[in-house]
């Protein structure tokens, strides 16, 4: 990843340590450091439009529950909690552990709402982020990573033992080289992903272990990355249960919007 992502990365984590110390970090805004190889895609090349359009053919919707556990220079977290796709960009993420929050996210609004403080965030950006759990898991979906989608070529390819491996690069105008993704598959299956910056200053590896068949797509139900940029190494272990499709929605969530009476505090970025 170049410098000025990660920099514009940091620059966002600064911007909501201000706005709240309690803010636990499920965007992949806040802990820099923590970049899976969907985070790290979706800063060089943009909003995840092709791999969302494709799990949307075989789902309305997704839910299931999270525990999500990181380590960084900033420290380490264990966050937990229930999330739901409603397709369309839109997610809602219930976190029950370490301290109660709900997240929605549509299109470029993120409302974060801690219920216990009756406080919340509104905010607006530039472009829809990056989506918790969910870019991960919709990433994994395709044995591809749907990188061709994002206008990577594959380069090469061969065989390690049963994994495929194959190598995709991007080329463009105002790159150091061509962006790099190793990728791993085993009977359809998405079980590596592999990364390094043209000047070999990043790069990360992401394992996808305990696949499940919902709605047609093979999801991990584990997601375990480690990353290095800057200097600085980051480690990431997601675990996905009781993960549905099309299944009835709780009421809330359809219809999820902040009570009246709790303080406000609105932001751009």
């Amino acid at each position: 990843m170049s410098v000025s992502h990660w920099l514009h990365a940091r620059n966002s984590a600064v911007r909501l340590r201000e706005w709240s110390s309690i803010l636990p970090c499920l965007t992949g805004l806040c802990r820099v450091w923590t970049a899976g190889a969907a985070i790290i895609l979706f800063g060089l090349v943009g909003w995840a439009q092709p791999v969302r359009n494709a799990a949307e053919e075989n789902f309305a919707n997704l839910q299931g529950d999270f525990r999500r556990w990181t380590r960084s220079p900033f420290g380490s977290d264990t966050v937990g909690g229930r999330f739901y796709y409603l397709g369309r960009g839109r997610v809602v993420v219930e976190v029950t552990r370490p301290l109660k929050q709900i997240m929605s996210i549509q299109a470029n609004r993120t409302t974060i709402y801690y219920p216990d403080e009756r406080r919340a965030f509104v905010l607006e950006s530039e472009r829809p982020p990056q989506l918790p759990i969910i870019s991960s898991l919709l990433m994994a979906a395709r044995p591809d990573l749907g990188l061709p989608g994002y206008g990577f070529i594959l380069v090469s390819h061969g065989t390690q033992g049963d994994t495929l491996v194959a190598t995709y690069e991007l080329r463009g105008k105002g790159r150091a080289g061509p962006v790099r993704f190793t990728v791993g598959e085993v009977n359809g299956r998405a079980v590596f992903a592999s990364y390094a910056s043209p000047d070999s200053q990043s790069w990360a590896r992401t394992k996808f272990d305990r696949h499940v068949d919902v709605g047609g797509l093979w999801f991990p139900t584990e997601i375990s990355t480690v990353a290095s940029g800057m200097g600085a190494r980051s480690e990431e272990v997601l675990h996905v249960e009781g993960l549905t499709a099309d299944q009835p929605l709780p009421a809330w969530v359809l219809d999820f919007h902040l009570p009246k009476g709790i303080k406000v505090e609105k932001k751009k970025w």
